[in-house]
């Protein structure tokens, strides 16, 4: 044999050895840097996470999810995917049934417990005054919804509950993707397609996982969910980018939510629409901070322009809640209503809830 050959021999053969070793150590012993989870970050964010793809609206709650016991936000959903109890999918006979629809704010982000996020807390607040009503307030609310997925959600999912009631409470969500320079009329300049991950022969491979994660931008981007479901999430997040340069997106919002009034018109249901509140002291970004406040606050202008032209429902309490985060904080009171932006503690869930059910009250619903 030449001694070309037998280089080209020893190469392979010490390939072989350290690719053996690559795919057989890190199963049996814990390497750092090696570990399945620091490789591919998004296997093991999408296992654990409380959302699952959806055909038609990138994501949903995931079915039955439960957060892990000890934790001290318990989270749970119910067989339908909405956050709450399991309640039957046809409305039962003498039910009066509320839809809320919304983004984190809505689902839950801040508050420790179903029953303490404000659509939890609307239905307790509502029985307490008619305690022999048959009352349904169900959350609709998920992470990162817009007006957008509140359409579709609606429509694909809420509509078969049959709500007698459907609450609308969005603004942010909206207004930052309003703040594109390349705002599409479907959204698809913000909303990604949320993948369905799917293992692959190579994706069980360790020497093909630590290749991916150390050569590409695999791994970086695998780090968080938002990047699977925002577009230019990074430089979104990082670069501040945020500014309002047309108001096509805003001219979407308007339209989103014509169109949810008239498909609850449609089906015998009334809307009723709801200011966002907001800790403005902890609104993201530094440059674009006052385009972000000027759109946030515009939007808020189109729920009102659009419950007065369309007859809605309006429970204007967007500033009347934030007013109330001010003079707690002004008096040294604690807790706050807000953990961040538009995401409230338990007792901002409540005092969002207390505004919705007393304009619930004022115009009779419940009685008829």
């Amino acid at each position: 044999m030449s001694r070309s050959s037998q280089r080209l021999l020893a190469f392979f053969g010490s390939l072989f050895v350290m690719i053996a070793a690559l795919e057989t150590i890190p199963r049996f012993i814990d390497i750092p840097g090696l570990r399945a989870e620091e490789l591919d970050p998004i296997r093991r964010l999408v296992r654990l996470a409380r959302i699952e793809a959806h055909p038609y609206l990138a994501y949903v709650p995931k079915k039955n999810f439960s957060s892990p016991d000890g934790d001290s936000h318990q989270v749970s959903h119910n067989s339908l995917g909405f956050r709450g109890p399991n309640i039957e999918e046809q409305k039962p006979e003498g039910v009066y049934r509320i839809l809320c629809l919304g983004g984190s704010s809505t689902y839950g982000h801040g508050p420790t417990s179903n029953a303490t996020t404000w659509p939890g807390r609307l239905q307790t607040r509502l029985l307490e005054v008619m305690p022999e009503r048959k009352i349904e307030v169900i959350n609709g609310g998920c992470q990162g919804f817009t007006s957008y997925e509140s359409l579709a959600n609606y429509a694909f999912r809420g509509l078969a509950l049959d709500p007698d009631l459907v609450i609308v409470y969005h603004a942010i969500n909206d207004m930052r993707g309003a703040l594109y320079d390349n705002v599409q009329s479907d959204n698809t300049h913000r909303r990604a397609v949320f993948p369905r991950y799917r293992q692959t022969w190579l994706d069980s491979s360790w020497t093909y996982m630590t290749l991916r994660a150390y050569l590409t931008d695999h791994r970086e981007k695998s780090m968080d969910l938002g990047s699977w479901v925002i577009t230019d999430y990074d430089e979104r997040k990082n670069k501040d980018k945020f500014r309002w340069t047309t108001d096509k997106g805003f001219d979407n919002f308007e339209r989103n939510l014509n169109s949810i009034v008239s498909l609850a018109k449609a089906n015998g249901a009334q809307v009723m629409f709801g200011t966002q509140a907001m800790k403005v002291s902890t609104l993201m970004g530094k440059e674009s901070k006052a385009d972000q406040l000027r759109g946030f606050r515009h939007a808020n202008d189109l729920v009102r322009k659009v419950a007065k032209r369309r007859q809605a429902l309006l429970c204007d309490l967007g500033d009347k809640v934030t007013q109330m985060g001010l003079e707690r904080e002004a008096k040294g009171l604690k807790p706050d209503l807000f953990t961040s932006e538009v995401h409230v503690t338990n007792l901002g869930a409540d005092a969002i809830a207390r505004e919705f059910a007393a304009t619930i009250q004022r115009r009779d619903l419940l009685k008829r």
